[in-house]
């Protein structure tokens, strides 16, 4: 679980990295550095690859093992997160964007505006992908009852101190911090060309 954790925070890394290039090149109308953003692309691609198949094994692992926790998981997978870890978690969030980043990455005559979308698209996606697979371990860690007999009820309240608002307040407190910073030390020249 450790390493599966430190590859998809590489990927949201990479992912927020790339997704932020992109649209603030897209706000300012300023022309991307075109073989960095497919570097970045590239390496998202893999690191991706990797957090997923190592996820996917850790899952086929305790399935082989059939273990107590199977019994537990099996449940979990094919009744209350069924839908936010099959369908969007894997379906949606990570074999759309691999996809996606496979054209990316293999087609290099792909024109350059389709190219940067896809990579967009994939970018944002994947940090979506990163955040339900938080939320399908954390949140089904909390519906096991700690007997092992069963399940509990668990959705996070709006105005706890673990809540959705707590939880939304950290989330936009990089950008704000990031528009800050840009604002004493901006991170383009203001030399830079406009796309056309």
């Amino acid at each position: 679980m450790f390493i599966i954790f430190i590859f998809s925070a590489i990927v949201s890394g990479l992912s927020v990295l790339t997704f932020l290039y992109l649209f603030i090149h897209w706000i300012r109308r300023r022309s991307v550095n075109q073989d960095s953003l497919d570097l970045m692309a590239k390496w998202l691609w893999g690191f991706m690859i990797i957090a997923v198949i190592l996820e996917l094994m850790e899952v086929l692992s305790i399935a082989y093992e059939r273990t107590e926790r199977w019994g537990i998981l099996q449940q979990l997978i094919s009744g209350k997160l069924e839908f936010s870890y099959i369908i969007l978690q894997l379906v949606v969030f990570s074999f759309v964007p691999f996809i996606l980043l496979t054209i990316t990455s293999l087609f290099k005559k792909l024109n350059l505006k389709i190219r940067n979308f896809l990579i967009g698209c994939s970018s944002f996606m994947l940090l979506i992908q990163v955040l339900l697979m938080r939320w399908n371990v954390v949140i089904g860690g909390q519906l096991v009852s700690k007997s092992m007999r069963g399940f509990t009820e668990y959705f996070p309240g709006l105005f706890e101190k673990e809540g959705l608002i707590v939880g939304f307040v950290i989330i936009i407190i990089p950008f704000i911090l990031l528009k800050l910073f840009d604002m004493i030390f901006p991170f383009f020249e203001k030399k830079e060309l406009k796309t056309k």
